[in-house]
């Protein structure tokens, strides 16, 4: 896993449009999932400056996917926000334990 340790997260108003009526996610809950400490996100590569991962919202305990690009450190740019499908949440939770 990348040591990526995000802290601030960038929004821009047509991703946060796009996420709302496409996924049905709130950016509230892309960011309580990103600065999760208590279960911390499974993060990977997927490009240059890109990233990929797989987070759980500390409230609700939903599973989201999210893409972002890192502008500087402990700083994202969200590109795309999705609840996580099925595969997704078994895998998160394969990485981090809580499943066998």
């Amino acid at each position: 896993m990348p040591a990526i340790r995000v802290r601030h997260i960038i929004w821009q108003d047509h991703i946060v449009e796009k996420i709302q009526s496409k996924h049905g996610i709130e950016p509230e809950e892309v960011e309580s999932a990103l600065l999760n400490r208590d279960t911390e996100p499974y993060i990977w590569k997927a490009g240059t400056d890109r990233y990929a991962g797989i987070a759980r919202v500390e409230d609700s305990g939903e599973y989201v996917f999210v893409v972002f690009a890192t502008s500087e450190p402990e700083t994202v740019r969200v590109i795309t926000a999705r609840p996580a499908t099925d595969r997704e949440r078994y895998r998160f939770r394969r990485r981090k334990g809580l499943q066998r």
